[in-house]
Formats: C-alpha cells, sequence, structure tokens
C-alpha cells in the first residue's frame, strides 16, 4: 500500500466519477471468483497459466473475455501499513475456449498473488484472484472476506442510523455483545450502538486472523483489512454508486443542456494540467438573490480566457452532509444551469433556481472552476485544501525493506511540508503534514483545517488502520460528476 493512496480521495473521486457519468443505484458487481470457484493458477518463469474450472468456467465475466492480470508480493499479514509499492507484473490475454488464460508477464519480480481483471461499462473491476505461494493464499483470503464486511454495514445502514442486531441477523450474520468480540469461523459478527452510530464487522479468516471494519462515528473508519483487499475501494463504490437504502444517484446537469465539444481547458498541454482553479487562484463568487456573480482575478483570469466565449455548465450545491460509513452522502439542493462565458472581461453571471455553499464551473465536463459563497462553503474549501496537502506525503515512513518506522524526525527531514509531532494528538502547522511514529510499528499522518478539523491516516499496529479521510470527502463527488 502506498502510504498517499488512501488520502488521494479527490482524485480517486475524479477517476471513478468520469468513468461511471451515470452510476445506476444499486448496481452490483458479480462477486469476486477464487479458489472455491475452481479457479487455478500456475507460474513457471514468467508464464502464468490461470485455470477456470467448474462454476467459474462459465461464469459470464470470464467466459471468452479479454483480461488483464496484476500481480505483486504483499507482505504477510498483519505488516506495515505505510509502505512503498513493490514492483508488480502485468499481462493481458484472452480466455480460451476450454477456460485458460495464458499469460506472458511483463516483468521477472517476485510476486505472490495476482487480480484478475475485466471492463465492464467503462470501469475495471477484478472478476477473479489467485494465489501462487503461501503468503499469497493469506491475502486472496483475506481480500475475500473482506467485502462482505462492507457489504454488512452498507445492508445494515438506514438513512440516519445502523439498524439494531436483531434486525441483521441471519444466514452467516450473528449478533455481537461488543465491538471487541469475535464470532465461530465461517460467521460475521455484528454490532451497533444502542443510538445506531457506529457499527462493527468482523470475521476470521482461514489463518485464524481476526479481520475487521468498524465505523466509530463521526467519519472514521477503522480496519485492519488491508487496503489492497479492497475494503477502501469497495466503500468509495459504495458512496459513489449508493448501495443501499434510500442511495441517491449522482445529481448534474441535464444531458440536453450538457455543453458540446473538446475543452480547451481539458486540452494537451493543458494551461492547469487539468485541474481546475479555485479560491487560491483568484476565483471569487457571491450570490445576490439567485443572481451568481463569479469574478476570475489574479491567475484565474487566464483560465477564464482559456473559455472566453463558451457555453459552460454551472453547477452550486450546499456542503453535503456525510452519511454513515460506507453509505452515500445526503444528497444536498443542488442547482444547474448553463450559460455562456463573455468574450471579454473575467466576470461570469448567472441566474439559478436556488443558491449554494459552493459552485463549480464546468466544460464539456472538465471541471474550470470552484468557489465558495457562504462560510459554511469556504469551510468545506479550507477541508478540502488541508487534505490536499496529502498529496505531497512519501511513498513510505520505513526504510526500504525495513520492518520497523524510522523516527518521526528522520521522515520529516526528507520533506519540506512535513513536521515531526512529539505525540499522535500534537498540532500541526498549516500548510503541513505532521507525522509521528513509535519507531516501531506504529504511525500517524495528520493534518489540521483551518475550518477546526483534522484528517488522520493511523497504523495502530498488527495490521490496524484508522482513518477520517474517506467520508469526510465523499461529498466531493457531486463536485465531479455532470
Amino acid at each position: 500500500m502506498r502510504l498517499r493512496s488512501a488520502f488521494l480521495i479527490t482524485g480517486a473521486c475524479l477517476t471513478i466519477a468520469a468513468a461511471a457519468a451515470a452510476p445506476v443505484a444499486g448496481a452490483a458487481a458479480p462477486p469476486v471468483l477464487g479458489p472455491a470457484d475452481g479457479v487455478q493458477a500456475t507460474l513457471t518463469g514468467q508464464t502464468l497459466v490461470v485455470r477456470f474450472t467448474g462454476p467459474s468456467a462459465t461464469a459470464p465475466q470470464i467466459a471468452g473475455k479479454q483480461l488483464d492480470v496484476a500481480c505483486a508480493a504483499h507482505p504477510a499479514p498483519p505488516g506495515l501499513q505505510f509502505v512503498g509499492d513493490k514492483p508488480g507484473a502485468h499481462g493481458s490475454e484472452t480466455v480460451t475456449a476450454e477456460g485458460v488464460l495464458q499469460v506472458k508477464l511483463d516483468r521477472a519480480t517476485p510476486i505472490d498473488a495476482c487480480d484478475i481483471e475485466g471492463t465492464e461499462d467503462g470501469v475495471v473491476p477484478t472478476v477473479a484472484r489467485v494465489a501462487l505461494d503461501p503468503v499469497g493464499v493469506l491475502w486472496v483470503d483475506e481480500s475475500m472476506r473482506a467485502p462482505a464486511l462492507a457489504d454488512l454495514l452498507g445492508r445494515a445502514r438506514s438513512a440516519t442510523a445502523y439498524r439494531p442486531a436483531a434486525a441483521m441477523v441471519g444466514g452467516t450474520v450473528v449478533a455481537m455483545d461488543g465491538p471487541s468480540a469475535t464470532p465461530p469461523l465461517g460467521q460475521i459478527g455484528y454490532w451497533t450502538d444502542p443510538a445506531g452510530t457506529m457499527a462493527t464487522a468482523v470475521t476470521v479468516s482461514a489463518a485464524g486472523r481476526r479481520l475487521v471494519v468498524q465505523d466509530l462515528g463521526g467519519g472514521m473508519l477503522r480496519t485492519n483489512v488491508i487496503a489492497e483487499s479492497g475494503v477502501l475501494d469497495h466503500l468509495l463504490e459504495s458512496v459513489l454508486h449508493g448501495t443501499g437504502d434510500g442511495a441517491p444517484g449522482l445529481p448534474g446537469a441535464n444531458d440536453a443542456d450538457r455543453p458540446r465539444g473538446s475543452s480547451p481547458f481539458g486540452g494537451t498541454p493543458s494551461p492547469y494540467r487539468g485541474e481546475p482553479v479555485g479560491p487560491h487562484d483568484g476565483v471569487r463568487a457571491r450570490f445576490a438573490g439567485r443572481r451568481l456573480t463569479i469574478n476570475f482575478t489574479g491567475r484565474s483570469a487566464k483560465a477564464f480566457r482559456t473559455v472566453a466565449g463558451r457555453r459552460v455548465a454551472i453547477s452550486c450545491l450546499d456542503r453535503p452532509v456525510p452519511g454513515l460509513f460506507g453509505g452515500a452522502v445526503t444528497p444536498p439542493n443542488t442547482f444547474d444551469t448553463v450559460v455562456r462565458v463573455p468574450a471579454h472581461g473575467g466576470t461570469l453571471t448567472a441566474t439559478l433556481r436556488g443558491r449554494g455553499d459552493a459552485c463549480t464551473v464546468r466544460d464539456d465536463t472538465i471541471a474550470v472552476a470552484f468557489a465558495a459563497t457562504t462560510a459554511a462553503g469556504h469551510g468545506w474549501l479550507a477541508d478540502v485544501d488541508a487534505l490536499g496537502e496529502l498529496d505531497h506525503l512519501p511513498g513510505s515512513l520505513a526504510a526500504a525493506g525495513g520492518t520497523t518506522y524510522l523516527p518521526a524526525a528522520t521522515v520529516a527531514a526528507k520533506h519540506p511540508n512535513m513536521v515531526a509531532l512529539a505525540s499522535p494528538g500534537a498540532a500541526v502547522p498549516r500548510g503541513h503534514v505532521g507525522t509521528w511514529t513509535d519507531n516501531a510499528h506504529q504511525a500517524l499522518v495528520a493534518v489540521d483545517s483551518a475550518d477546526g478539523h483534522r484528517f488522520v491516516l493511523s497504523d495502530e499496529g498488527d495490521g490496524m488502520l484508522r482513518t477520517n479521510a474517506y467520508t469526510q470527502f465523499s461529498g466531493l463527488f457531486f463536485f465531479l460528476t455532470d
């Protein structure tokens, strides 16, 4: 797992939202196939042979499809969470009529497990997983069990709270007396507090390891299922696609009103590398009644000139209220219109059906600019700005091949925007990322926003990851879809 990968939620939203223009609420991908479904694999040199037998041989996502293979080495769980990526091996080939996928991998590197990926409706789901050695067997087993934990929390949530255990037990789901309890092997334990604001889902791996996904309340996730197993991705998918009761679709401009033609703002080379301009670039916005005025000053003036004369879509929305973890955020009031950018000047005006805390301007689906119009909007953008500092994180908090974390001062000395923290709760200067380690198996990185919020990613040891940088920003996708 890359240290920054769990933080760059904004970038993940951009990628997924662009690939899934109008996801359908409740849509679910087929389950990932594995050994229990008849998937077998052998590796000889750089040639991987995957055989789909039994039920997997006729699975529609497998039979006759061209599939991509992504292989890697995974640390035996539990391991350090904040370590750099290791080289992998990749290839692509079509499954034969006999159900065989034979792939020449592009490099010789130690690997222990592989994801077999397909393409459905513009997204790239994992359709099967295979293990190549005992460590890979552990990883595949955990990664196959982990989504069921997220699924359970998704089914358990209502619009405002998690359902009590009595409403969820049945089949493989059993009630637990508390969040630290462990269910019998082969079952999934569920617990929620009386108010339904916190919830825990637990299962046990084939090796006897307790696997857990917890909503600690306030947007804080805690899990010891490694990120590569797809739990974070699974939960992000849930946020974007709206699985669960009352989950909204994505709002946006009507197709008939959407600006047409390739945007010069997102061209190659793009003046902003596809990044929208905002308040730091001189974008200012205000409402007078329902009349919106957006001024492009300073550095943002160039963005205005780039799209001058073009029809752009404007969306203004209230700051979304995050829902329960893994659930779609409460849909905000969103107001859209399409206007033509004046040929000259630096002011864009529009009349909308209502107001919002923040607004975005898009040209041919490319985000051009964004700005806040209320105190709530400014606080939202302050949080987003703080999260953006995490883009500068190093790839690892440990030495290459190390089994313990480096001292925080050693890590911070190598990165100008990082500071070492004396304790996990110490304040972080604005514009910086704080880091703390115990010089062994625990570590934390944190950033404090100007709006008074702290966002953390913490390795608590024994493979346990804790972060609130996830649900706090699930509402960003409302900005990034059309």
